[in-house]
């Protein structure tokens, strides 16, 4: 697999993506300035330079214009990463030398969306999934997430896309049971504080349906007093994940509730569905 140095000034989303692709097979190399990232480049010589844009002090256009300038560079993909996208930023980026353009909108959707444009070389071979080993053999899971908040909702559904399972959302607790009763999903991930149908009563709406009621229902809270998780499985909820989401962990503790089932062939899922 590849060595990607990541130049990120952002802390958060620094290990966000350093996660990331070490769940893919890669091996992350990491710079939290245009600077340090122009350094490390010439010092670690990485396969593939992942560069944001908005820094303070030197960056991303001056940090790039710098590894142009060194020829033994000039064979070295580097792609423009942006949070903030503003009009006219890919173009800008393209015609700065930049050999592709990643737009992160990290409060909606994590998945990297690429605008690529001819490589200077080879284009270096990429996962799309973390492997059945890294998996721990399960098949993937129809994972609803009841979740109020879009920075959660999109972390949850980009680590369950990430390790092979299909996230369903459902942004409150009404849209949550009717969702529930419409798809049947093989999980459902339930946030507690929810305005107007809250995680309690969602659940117990949901326990209600005959045909759910064996579905694990995992709760997801930011305090995780014993208090609350004794409320929480006295309402219903088969567990209990506490926020904040903690990315390495977080999809180990969810498969941990998963029906049995799914371990094995599609054959036997096949059967539970009918």
């Amino acid at each position: 697999m590849a060595r990607i140095l990541i130049v990120e000034d952002n802390a958060d989303n620094l290990e966000l993506i350093r996660f990331i692709l070490e769940a893919f097979g890669h091996t992350p190399l990491s710079a939290t300035s245009g600077r340090d990232g122009v350094d490390t480049a010439r010092r670690d010589r990485p396969d593939l330079i992942l560069m944001d844009l908005q820094m303070p002090g030197m960056d991303g256009f001056e940090a790039l214009h710098e590894l142009r300038s060194d020829t033994s560079f000039a064979a070295t993909p580097v792609i423009a990463l942006t949070a903030l996208a503003m009009v006219g930023d890919r173009e800008r980026a393209l015609r700065a030398g930049f050999d592709g353009y990643i737009e992160a909108d990290r409060t909606r959707d994590l998945r990297f969306r690429a605008r690529r444009v001819p490589a200077r070389r080879p284009p270096l071979e990429w996962s799309h999934r973390v492997s059945p080993g890294l998996r721990g053999g399960w098949m993937g899971a129809r994972i609803l997430i009841v979740e109020d908040n879009e920075h959660d909702l999109a972390l949850v559904r980009f680590l369950l896309d990430a390790f092979g399972h299909q996230p369903l959302r459902a942004q409150g607790g009404r849209e949550g049971v009717e969702l529930a009763k419409q798809e049947g999903p093989d999980l459902i991930l339930m946030d507690i504080r929810m305005p107007l149908v809250d995680g309690f009563e969602a659940t117990r709406m949901i326990r209600a349906e005959p045909e759910l009621a064996g579905t694990p229902i995992v709760a997801l809270t930011i305090l995780g007093s014993s208090m609350e998780r004794e409320a929480a499985l006295r309402a219903g909820f088969d567990g209990v994940i506490v926020k904040p989401i903690v990315p390495e962990s977080f999809v180990g503790e969810l498969e941990a509730y998963l029906p049995t089932a799914l371990r094995s062939d599609g054959a036997d899922r096949a059967a539970r569905r009918t």
